[in-house]
């Protein structure tokens, strides 16, 4: 049987995007971590410890971009506007695998979304007057329930 050639993913080739923001597109991802508490026990008639792994829980994410005050202000309105028992809203995050070509592509059929996802902080207008090359950042800190592979 002959083996596949591996086609590994390179860090810059995934869009990460909101559902509710189509047009916005983050340029970094702090990535997925989701652990698991594990608990040992004695079972009573053996000399070693049985293990048992408790419920996923998920890390909190960081999403970054360029600061754009045009276009990133319907973002900033919903973040500054979000209140959690408000008619239960809560953001989901998409990140695709593509190919930067020619043109952006999907790669494969795995698609990450993020879903349960509350924003935890905002940092924007980060400023250095010195910097002659520097861009301004909008990062979002979001909590995550669950993640859908």
């Amino acid at each position: 049987m002959a083996q596949r050639a591996l086609d590994p993913q390179m860090l810059s080739s995934f869009r990460v995007t909101m559902p509710n923001f189509p047009n916005i597109f983050f340029t970094k991802f702090s990535g997925i971590k989701g652990t698991r508490p594990v608990s040992s026990f004695a079972n009573g008639y053996s000399q070693t410890k049985q293990k048992k792994v408790g419920m996923v829980t998920y890390d909190n994410v960081t999403l970054a971009k360029p600061f754009d005050p045009n276009t990133d202000a319907s973002l900033l309105k919903l973040l500054d506007d979000y209140c959690e028992g408000e008619d239960g809203r809560l953001m989901s995050v998409t990140i695709t695998p593509v190919t930067v070509c020619r043109n952006i592509e999907r790669k494969g059929s795995t698609t990450f979304t993020l879903l349960g996802c509350r924003p935890v902080s905002v940092k924007v207008a980060e400023t250095d007057s010195d910097s002659v090359d520097g861009i301004s950042m909008l990062e979002i800190e979001l909590t995550v329930d669950n993640v859908k592979y």
